[in-house]
């Protein structure tokens, strides 16, 4: 009787995802959303399509997850982070994030289906990277 050995030998195939992200501070707290399906919050944005820029893709994906018309314009530039999207998957997120003032109440709409004001008592909530921006916050005096 002969016996035969199979070693199977899987490359994971590991994606770095340009997001951006939009950041609402609003008494000292960061406004976070979840979306269906996710058991952690992340601060609402989205992917950069390839014909976008960072600032379009905020405002296109802000009109769809808030319900919110934002101007590029009024976008300021924060800071970018590295870091794992979630503990499912092994792909790396790049988050380019910014600041900026809502003039209306955001609310849920599409894939998102409740959002918060987080303060660092609630960061354990947030996903990896989310985390990695919420203490970029802190630490700069932003929220408490």
């Amino acid at each position: 009787m002969y016996q035969r050995s199979l070693v199977c030998f899987v490359k994971i195939n590991t994606m770095t995802i340009r997001r951006v992200s939009f950041i609402y501070i609003k008494d000292r707290k960061l406004l976070v959303a979840l979306n269906e399906g996710k058991k952690r919050w992340y601060t609402p944005g989205g992917r950069v399509e390839p014909d976008e820029t960072d600032e379009a893709a905020l405002c296109r994906e802000l009109a769809e997850e808030l319900g919110i018309i934002i101007a590029p314009v009024s976008l300021q530039l924060y800071k970018a982070f590295k870091g794992m999207a979630d503990e499912k998957t092994e792909d790396k997120l790049e988050v380019i994030s910014f600041l900026g003032h809502l003039d209306a109440v955001p609310l849920p709409h599409n894939e998102i289906v409740k959002l918060d004001y987080f303060t660092s008592s609630d960061k354990h909530h947030l996903s990896p990277v989310a985390q990695n921006l919420f203490t970029a916050l802190y630490d700069d005096g932003l929220v408490d």
